[in-house]
């Protein structure tokens, strides 16, 4: 049994690691400054927003879930409290669909159900409040406008601005590269969002970055010895 329990926890601390490349860093930096300047005015302004783009694979959920341990949901008998509002989004084109998923990421009572998308953002504007959020996390916000219109993107654009108007919280989207045609799409949106940041993929140019990633990964690795990931043949 406890071979089997220290199995469990060396898979726990590798799925738990996190490496704080520069550019990670620097985002990190960047959401926690925008979430306390959003504290320290009392969401009484409009706050800056942060876009965050990368191809799969390059730490953009992590980073997602970084934050959400971090600030971890509370429950309470009155409501939970909930420093951070994490949402995946679905491939769901209808204009409920986004802020209905967001609504039952919360906690609605009503199951994020509504009768039009500016009911629900209402609700959620009112829901936010009593939860104490601090900022408001999109994952794969690609999925808003998967191959969709022009007018899909428009009206996606609005509902982020709408969201950031009325909620004065901070939002920071992640998805693919070309979610950044939202922020393009809407000049009143492109003000909410002056950090946008692409977490580039390694390449011959940033091999070096690439080794001390995975030297720092080895070094958080759950072994006895090294894994040698940057095990070279001998000449």
């Amino acid at each position: 049994m406890s071979s089997n329990s220290n199995i469990a926890e060396k898979i726990e601390q590798i799925e738990n690691v996190f490496v704080e490349t520069p550019i990670i860093k620097e985002i990190m930096s960047d959401i926690d400054e925008v979430m306390e300047t959003a504290i320290i005015v009392g969401y009484s302004k409009q706050p800056d927003s942060i876009l965050i783009t990368a191809q799969s694979g390059m730490g953009k959920t992590t980073i997602f879930n970084h934050y959400l341990s971090k600030y971890p949901r509370v429950q309470q008998e009155e409501g939970d409290i909930v420093p951070i509002l994490a949402s995946t989004l679905l491939d769901d084109k209808s204009p409920k669909g986004a802020p209905g998923h967001m609504l039952r990421d919360l906690g609605d009572w009503l199951g994020g159900k509504g009768a039009t998308r500016g009911e629900l953002t209402d609700r959620f504007v009112v829901q936010c409040n009593g939860a104490k959020v601090e900022a408001i996390f999109i994952d794969e916000f690609q999925n808003a406008i998967e191959n969709g219109t022009d007018n899909i993107i428009w009206n996606t654009s609005e509902w982020i601005k709408t969201l950031i108007n009325l909620t004065g919280r901070p939002v920071c989207l992640f998805g693919m590269p070309y979610s950044r045609q939202v922020i393009e799409a809407n000049i009143a949106l492109i003000n909410r969002f002056p950090l946008i940041h692409h977490i580039e993929e390694y390449d011959v140019d940033t091999s070096d970055e690439w080794l001390d990633f995975l030297e720092e990964v080895d070094k958080q690795l759950p072994f006895k010895e090294k894994a040698c990931l940057l095990y070279t043949s001998p000449s």
